[in-house]
């Protein structure tokens, strides 16, 4: 099983810009479009981050680490970001141990959540990481706590993947354009050819 999953966008108004291909040189708005999709893919993983830093309890540094790419295709005309499936631990979610167990935050502006049986080491080769007995034995097996993954918060079914979708898309599809614009103006100036 993968631990990346493939999030695909459609960029809106890219049909528009095509009807200048009359007017311009093949090799130019290939050269465009190659421009608009690299800028865009560049931009989408700082909206991703900030998009779930918006609305997630995790840093944008952690989120950043889980989102890899953007990779180009073999034309230029297609980039991919990969969102991990490996999911944070509880610390990345503000996860802490106090006095009655394991508590974290997982949403911004959501109350601490109790972790049953959560319990940080404070020695030994697991110090540090946030553990749950599995039964209520003193000897019991123990299990890693981890919050949701960055990939299930997009793609998943997180209550606000539909909405940070549509954000990031409309992110997308303004830095497209802006890309695309960018490159014609260098080539208008007599730059790039």
């Amino acid at each position: 099983m993968a631990n990346n999953l493939r999030l695909d966008v459609q960029i809106k108004g890219a049909q528009d810009l095509l009807k200048m291909q009359d007017f311009l040189n093949p090799k130019t708005l290939a050269k465009a479009q190659r421009g608009g999709i690299s800028y865009a893919a560049k931009a989408a993983k700082v909206a991703v981050a900030k998009e779930a830093r918006a609305r997630y309890n995790i840093p944008a540094a952690r989120i950043k680490q889980d989102v890899t790419g953007p990779s180009f295709g073999p034309s230029g005309t297609s980039a991919t970001l990969y969102l991990s499936r490996k999911p944070p631990s509880a610390l990345s979610y503000g996860g802490r141990d106090t006095g009655r167990g394991l508590t974290m935050k997982v949403t911004r502006g959501g109350r601490a959540q109790r972790v049953t049986r959560g319990f940080i080491p404070k020695a030994g080769k697991l110090a540090g990481l946030p553990f749950r007995r599995v039964t209520t034995e003193r000897d019991s097996r123990i299990a890693f706590v981890s919050g949701p993954s960055i990939g299930s918060l997009f793609v998943g079914q997180a209550d606000n993947a539909e909405v940070m979708q549509a954000a990031v898309n409309a992110r997308i599809n303004e830095q497209f354009i802006k890309g695309m614009q960018r490159v014609l103006d260098s080539a208008a100036r007599g730059y790039g050819r």
